[in-house]
């Protein structure tokens, strides 16, 4: 009688193992990279709900500010302690020149200088935003085709409002609300 004996495979080889190992690495550096935000992929994905959040990504020691210029494209600039940074630009925050208030009793119509940049060409600006250093941002109103946003110093995102009717509800509403109070 003769036996012929059969090897009943058990476990995976180190060779099997390797990879396995290396193409999990594979699919997860295609899956995970293209989520990872830098900076330059963040730029597209600016608006003003998320803009002093976007500033404040940049190191600055006294002053960050974006200003936007009238062209086409309505182009914004970020200026670091009065740098203009022009080779990282915004688009897309503006479709249209916003209409940009001083958020006072009297909300007042700002008008804003203008922009010279390398090439000596001046533009005028139609949206300049602050944020010094203290991480407190200017306190505007600003009217853009769809929707009223109100940005001020002390919250990141802005108040964003249907029209600047809806606005002022709201202001009559707290204020009635912190005179009932006393």
């Amino acid at each position: 009688m003769k036996f012929t004996y059969t090897l009943v495979k058990k476990s995976f080889t180190l060779f099997e193992l390797l990879v396995v190992v290396i193409l999990v690495f594979i699919v997860y550096y295609f899956v995970f990279s293209s989520n990872l935000l830098s900076k330059k992929g963040d730029v597209d994905k600016v608006s003003l709900g998320n803009l002093k959040s976007y500033l404040l990504t940049f190191d600055f020691e006294n002053q960050i500010s974006t200003k936007c210029i009238e062209d086409k494209d309505y182009i914004c600039y970020i200026s670091i302690d009065g740098e203009i940074l022009e080779n990282n630009q915004l688009r897309g925050l503006f479709n249209s020149k916003p209409i940009v208030y001083s958020y006072t009793n009297e909300e007042k119509q700002l008008e804003f200088s203008y922009l010279k940049l390398d090439t000596f060409e001046e533009f005028d600006i139609i949206f300049e935003y602050s944020i010094d250093s203290n991480m407190k941002g200017d306190n505007l109103i600003v009217e853009t085709e769809n929707k009223v946003y109100i940005l001020n110093p002390i919250h990141e995102k802005p108040f964003v409002f249907d029209d600047l009717y809806e606005f002022k509800q709201y202001q009559e509403d707290k204020i009635s609300e912190v005179k009932d109070a006393f």
